[in-house]
């Protein structure tokens, strides 16, 4: 099979992994934008295999990732868990979108690999304004591994969030929908840099098969 190869945009990566305590033993991401993240990234692989699915609008991603939570919900349910008063919809708006949603989540077993993976990813962020000279041109890169002068604007990303954790949140992300389980993934390579020339934050993601079967059983 051929490689798998899609663009994530828009946001800046988050990383998974870090936790911070807020009472009572319970332990939470210290990243807020974590959630966010990761469904973008669940967002661009749904669409990459069920074009139709970008016309959607905001509740119905919410239905879908409760849903893909909780397959046995009801209409009803899953109304109560989107918020009607947030997204202005009401029962009938959930109960005629609920088994085109059934059926989306069904279909996109299809594309689920079910072998070894290989993942490469680049993740990209928007440079700060000191990587700019005043007229707004960007400095000369500095593609060595040292660090970059004033007059210079680096190309790696050498600062937080650490490289395993955006791995960690882009993995679990396409857990179930490019790929089994991420214990599929064998091996790839990952790596963090400065957005250039037009490019806009996010990652740049490649998912190799290594084997030949596809289909879910």
């Amino acid at each position: 099979m051929e490689p798998i190869t899609f663009l994530v945009e828009d946001m800046p990566p988050a990383p998974q992994g870090s936790k911070r305590h807020v009472g009572k033993g319970v332990m939470v991401e210290s990243c807020k934008n974590v959630k966010p993240w990761r469904l973008l990234v669940a967002k661009t692989a749904i669409t990459l295999c069920q074009p139709a699915c970008s016309d959607w609008i905001d509740w119905r991603w919410a239905a879908w990732l409760a849903l893909r939570q909780s397959p046995d919900l009801t209409a009803a349910e899953l109304l109560k868990i989107v918020g009607p008063r947030r997204h202005q919809i009401t029962l009938a708006d959930v109960s005629g979108f609920l088994p085109g949603l059934r059926s989306c989540m069904a279909r996109q077993d299809a594309y689920v690999l079910q072998g070894p993976v290989r993942m490469s990813a680049i993740f990209r962020f928007q440079r700060p304004a000191n990587h700019y000279r005043r007229g707004g041109t960007l400095k000369p890169l500095n593609e060595d591994l040292s660090s970059a002068t004033s007059q210079e604007a680096p190309l790696y990303h050498c600062v937080q969030p650490d490289w395993s954790k955006l791995q960690r949140s882009t993995e679990d992300a396409l857990t179930g929908l490019l790929y089994q389980d991420d214990a599929r993934i064998v091996g790839g390579s990952c790596e963090k840099r400065w957005c250039i020339g037009d490019e806009r934050p996010g990652a740049l993601i490649t998912l190799t098969p290594l084997s030949r079967q596809q289909q879910s059983p």
